[in-house]
């Protein structure tokens, strides 16, 4: 029997990217609380704009932590820029 590399085996050796899950993660939580923040809004171009901006200073922070970096933020469930900020003062 042969088997195959299973992407979502996240036995030993397995690969599992805590990056991609992280960024998924803020991506939804981002895009709920933007949503709030801006209701009042009548441009949906506005808070578009918004969202990317907020989801780039996440992604820029991401890069700046280590893979152990990321997957304890993932796990705490906190985002990337208050972990670098907690991590630098």
């Amino acid at each position: 029997m042969t088997t195959t590399n299973n992407p979502d085996n996240f036995g030993v050796g397995s690969g599992h990217d805590f990056k991609k899950e992280l960024i998924d993660l803020l991506e939804r939580q981002i895009m709920l609380q933007t949503r709030l923040d801006m209701k009042s809004e009548p441009s949906h171009e506005a808070s578009d704009r918004e969202i990317q901006y907020r989801l780039n200073q996440e992604k820029t922070a991401i890069e700046t932590m280590s893979p152990q970096e990321v997957e304890v933020a993932f796990k705490l469930g906190m985002k990337a820029t208050d972990y670098v900020h907690y991590r630098d003062n």
